[in-house]
C-alpha cells in the first residue's frame, strides 16, 4: 500500500513539475512581445454638404464590413504635376492604408454587379506601429453607408457613416442629425433624382 502511494505521489510531482515548466516556457515567449506605439493620424477634409457629397461620389453603398486586409504604406507624389521632372522626381508623402472588403447590401448610386467592393481606409497596423485615424477603424460586422471616389477612397468620417440600431448619425448643414437607415436611403436616392 505504501508503495502505491509513493508511486502516485511521484507521478503527481512529475506532472506538476512538467506543467509548471511548460507553462513558464509559454509565458517567457510572450514576455518578449513588443507593444506597438499608436500614432494618431489626422486628415483635414473640407466640410461637404450631403447633396454635394453624393454628387461627388462615384459609388454610394449600404454594406457590411466582411474583412480587414493587410495594411500597407502607399507613396503619394508631392508634386501635382503630371510629368516627372528632375525637381519632383522621387519626392513622396507616405500614407498608411488598409483595404476593407465591404459586402454590398444595396447600391444607392451607380449600381454595379459586384457583391463586394474594396474601400481603402486611412490608417492601419504595420509591423512597427499602429496608425489610428480620427474616426477609428471599421471592424468586421460593422454596417455602414459608404461614399467612395473612383479610387476606392472616401472623404474621411463624413463619407463613412456607421449604422447603429438601424439609425445613422451624420453632419448635415453643420448640425448633428440622426436618421433611420431606411429614411436616409430614401433621402439620398431623392437627391440623385
Amino acid at each position: 500500500m505504501n508503495k502505491k502511494i509513493a508511486i502516485i505521489v511521484a507521478v503527481l510531482a512529475v506532472c506538476l513539475t512538467a506543467s509548471l515548466y511548460f507553462s513558464y516556457l509559454g509565458h517567457s515567449e510572450k514576455a518578449i512581445e513588443v507593444i506597438k506605439p499608436v500614432v494618431h493620424s489626422s486628415a483635414v477634409y473640407t466640410y461637404i454638404e450631403m447633396e454635394d457629397l453624393i454628387q461627388q461620389a462615384e459609388v454610394v453603398v449600404n454594406g457590411i464590413v466582411k474583412e480587414r486586409g493587410e495594411s500597407q504604406i502607399v507613396k503619394i507624389p508631392i508634386s501635382t504635376e503630371m510629368d516627372v521632372t528632375n525637381e519632383n522626381e522621387g519626392k513622396f508623402l507616405e500614407n498608411v492604408e488598409t483595404p476593407i472588403t465591404i459586402e454590398v447590401t444595396e447600391y444607392i448610386k451607380n449600381k454595379e454587379n459586384k457583391s463586394t467592393i474594396i474601400y481603402w481606409e486611412e490608417g492601419g497596423e504595420l509591423s512597427d506601429k499602429i496608425v489610428m485615424p480620427d474616426h477609428g477603424f471599421l471592424q468586421k460586422g460593422d454596417e455602414i453607408i459608404l461614399f467612395l471616389n473612383e479610387s476606392g477612397h472616401s472623404w474621411g468620417a463624413q463619407g463613412v457613416l456607421k449604422v447603429k440600431d438601424g439609425k445613422v448619425s451624420l453632419l448635415e448643414n453643420k448640425q448633428d442629425k440622426e436618421y433611420l437607415l431606411a429614411d436616409l436611403k430614401i433621402k439620398l436616392k431623392n437627391i440623385l433624382e
